[in-house]
């Protein structure tokens, strides 16, 4: 149930009493609503995002990922792929074992973080990726700090011996880098007009033209005659789709429904009437890509579902194809019915690349 707020009850806000569950992506964030503007920018202030409402404003905490094993631009980011699945085996277990808050929290009190309140969120749709929801930005400097307490905890070398032998022989991700200035015309072209669309209604996060991107992936997705992208997460893999064979296939919709919002817009539109859309974003249940798919087949296009690194089973369920770090598989060559089936197939595709 989420809580109104007003300056007077606003003292006594504890994140604790303020995790929902969001139904649509089976999985819990820490969100109230309130029309106190001293309540609102207190929260904005220290890194709450909000969505206007038609009573005020819904407020969501701040989250961060801590570790994840589909998501190629999370793997790299603790530098190689033995060290994060050692990371995620450490966390799982701290999970399993239902100390991990107790390690937040003795990491919090180490380093000082004063007014660092946290949750670790649960889901379903939680399965590759481990969340945290905290009072304020610092949970971005503690994302940091949980890693380094890690690294010289006791067991640290049983969780990399242990990931070191699993992926013996293994290769770390390669990324392509490039400049957008360096990109052929055609592509530059593109971004820069994408830019000019989507910038004035405050859709980037960050540049549309990630530097980094994955060489080679769009030889092996499915054939289809309109790629639909799914803004504004779409932004920071994008270029490792788009070439000159295929911009002018691409589109962009965005379309969002629920009980707090109601949010639609296209670029680049085109008639779908019996054409084959693949529909390509990220995928924590598949709500969203189902959602998607519902709307083309209304417009006589025929759905085909790409979930981009999937945080669940529900993501492979709900897709024809998924982007599993940086390869492409049918969905329905995944095993779901095994325990860990998530590292297995982070070890397959690892080990294939020698």
């Amino acid at each position: 149930m989420v809580r109104f707020y007003d300056t007077a009850k606003y003292e006594k806000l504890c994140l604790a009493d303020n995790v929902n569950y969001c139904e649509e992506h089976l999985r819990e964030e820490v969100s109230f609503q309130t029309y106190d503007l001293e309540v609102f920018y207190d929260c904005y202030n220290k890194g709450w995002t909000f969505k206007k409402l038609s009573e005020g404003f819904l407020m969501r905490a701040p989250e961060t990922w801590l570790v994840d094993l589909t998501d190629p631009y999370k793997v790299i980011y603790y530098k190689d792929v033995i060290t994060n699945l050692a990371y995620y085996n450490f966390l799982t277990d701290l999970i399993k074992c239902d100390t991990l808050n107790s390690f937040i929290a003795r990491t919090i009190e180490r380093y000082d973080l004063k007014n660092l309140e946290i949750i670790v969120l649960k889901g379903e749709s939680l399965e590759s990726e481990i969340r945290i929801a905290g009072t304020n930005s610092l949970i971005l400097k503690l994302k940091e700090l949980l890693f380094i307490e890690a690294k010289n905890n006791s067991l640290w070398p049983h969780y990399f011996a242990q990931a070191s032998a699993l992926l013996k022989g293994s290769e770390n991700i390669s990324f392509t880098k490039l400049n957008i200035h360096d990109a052929p015309v055609e592509t530059r072209s593109f971004f820069y007009n994408l830019s000019d669309y989507y910038a004035p209604h405050d859709m980037f996060k960050k540049n549309a033209w990630n530097n980094l991107y994955i060489p080679d992936i769009f030889k092996d997705i499915p054939e289809a005659d309109v790629y639909l992208f799914i803004p504004w997460g779409c932004f920071s893999y994008i270029s490792s789709f788009i070439n000159a064979d295929n911009i002018s296939k691409v589109m962009f919709w965005e379309a969002h429904s629920g009980k707090d919002r109601s949010h639609k817009n296209r670029y680049l539109a085109k008639d779908l009437k019996g054409k084959k859309v693949l529909i390509i974003d990220n995928s924590y249940s598949g709500s969203t890509l189902n959602q998607m798919s519902k709307i083309v087949k209304k417009e006589g296009g025929i759905p085909i579902r790409l979930a981009l690194f999937p945080k669940s089973r529900f993501s492979v369920e709900n897709s024809e194809y998924i982007l599993f770090i940086d390869e492409i598989l049918e969905s329905s060559s995944i095993d779901l019915s095994k325990k860990d089936w998530l590292k297995d197939t982070y070890k397959k595709i690892l080990l294939e690349k020698n």
